[in-house]
């Protein structure tokens, strides 16, 4: 796929990528946190849900409820001998610390002038 092609694909769904991103900047995984658990088990499920919408096949793997979760996905149309592609992301972000130092909210995913703020998404 040409790079030219990739840029058309990612305008032409710049709105549903923006609200993918927004939607995760919203979930507060921040680590370490006494809620990063409960956090991050939400970053999955959250994850999970989008990818099924989709149309992947999700299997996520965790040792109990409210533990981190490794989100495996595979789409129907991979399912043929050849090269795989595997990505491996992180759902954690660094604590915001004293959010008096903040101009805003950053788990708002609120755009503002064109750009999204917020914490960095997690994939």
């Amino acid at each position: 796929m040409s790079t030219k092609l990739i840029r058309q694909l990612i305008r032409s769904r710049q709105q549903e990528l923006v609200e993918l991103a927004a939607s995760f900047i919203r979930i507060p995984s921040e680590n370490p946190s006494p809620e990063f658990k409960k956090q991050s088990a939400e970053m999955g499920r959250h994850i999970s849900r989008y990818l099924a919408s989709k149309g992947f096949l999700i299997t996520e793997h965790r040792r109990s409820e409210n533990a981190l979760v490794t989100v495996v996905c595979d789409a129907p149309l991979t399912r043929v001998p050849g090269p795989r592609l595997l990505f491996c992301g992180h759902t954690d972000v660094v604590p915001a610390g004293d959010r008096s130092h903040w101009t805003f909210d950053p788990f708002s995913g609120e755009v503002r002038a064109g750009m999204l703020l917020g914490r960095e998404p997690p994939i």
